[in-house]
């Protein structure tokens, strides 16, 4: 039992209900839960004060669709420890009754918030890749109303066809705005 790891985390540390101090293990090899509170295991904290919870902004979907699929993999379990380190976060401060302090809790709560917005853009911007290759799949050319299916270049060739930025607009067009003018008598 003195080798399982729920054995190694939950005694390799001791809090002190008194002065709010770790006293890490002395056993070389136990790292215990520190990444479960700000600072790590080189120096934990309980409760940060109220400065130290001021952070960043969000990820912004428009960020996040540049990043690669493992780039995207490792920031979501970046905010995957973030998010978990504010739950026990939250649970120290109710221990302590540092809910009960307006300023702190604002200042969690809105990094809690800016954490699973950044979860549901990842969510979201890999659902948009999701549907994008299950449409590019599929053998239906007229999927995006074209007759048959784009062929892949490697130059762009001019198929001949008049081009709204190269050619300008169509007399059509030309035809319709000077008709909408009233006649003068």
């Amino acid at each position: 039992m003195k080798f399982s790891s729920f054995y190694r985390s939950f005694h390799s540390t001791t809090i002190s209900l008194n002065n709010n101090k770790f006293i890490p293990s002395k056993h070389p090899y136990v790292q215990g839960l520190y990444d479960f509170f700000q600072g790590g295991s080189a120096n934990p904290v309980t409760l940060p004060t109220t400065r130290a919870l001021l952070t960043g902004r969000s990820w912004t979907a428009s960020e996040l669709r540049r990043k690669s699929f493992e780039d995207l993999h490792k920031i979501w379990y970046v905010l995957l420890k973030e998010r978990n380190l504010l739950a026990t976060m939250w649970e120290e401060a109710k221990r302590f009754n540092r809910i009960n302090n307006p300023e702190w809790r604002k200042r969690h709560d809105d990094r809690r918030f800016k954490t699973q917005k950044s979860m549901a853009r990842i969510k979201f911007v890999l659902s948009e890749r999701r549907v994008a290759y299950e449409y590019a799949r599929r053998a239906d050319p007229n999927l995006f109303g074209l007759e048959e299916a784009p062929k892949p270049q490697k130059y762009y060739v001019d198929d001949g066809k008049p081009n709204y930025w190269r050619d300008g607009p169509p007399s059509r067009i030309q035809s319709r705005t000077t008709s909408r003018i009233p006649h003068q008598k």
